[in-house]
């Protein structure tokens, strides 16, 4: 992911230097598995930078005002997005080689 893409989708950004962004792509980005994000990998990283950018000094005019218990428009959006691709289904195998399968309600079954 590229800081122009940042400015792109989040033209608020735009005059945030380019190093900044970058820096905070790569901080985020090894938070990201493409296993489990696939096709929302760059929308995820997206919005969880401008997350991150928020919380920055150059993120001042993007804020949203502070509330208790409030947070930014963007970690709200990568948290809806969390949620959409952590139920998909995937199948791990336990200590003993047993397979277990995750479903949509994160309860995990012994087969």
């Amino acid at each position: 992911m590229l800081p122009a893409q940042i400015k792109v989708r989040f033209p608020e950004f735009v005059n945030v230097p380019d190093a900044v962004v970058q820096a905070v792509i790569d901080d985020v980005a090894v938070e990201f598995d493409t296993r489990v994000w696939g096709k929302y990998l760059n929308k995820g990283m997206a919005y969880l930078v401008a997350h991150v950018l928020t919380l920055s000094p150059y993120g001042q005019q993007a804020r949203i005002a502070a509330k208790a218990g409030s947070s930014t428009t963007y970690f709200q959006e990568y948290q809806r997005m969390l949620s959409v691709v952590a139920t998909g289904c995937m199948v791990a195998t336990g200590v003993r080689g047993t397979p277990f399968l995750c479903t949509s309600t994160s309860t995990w079954w012994v087969y």
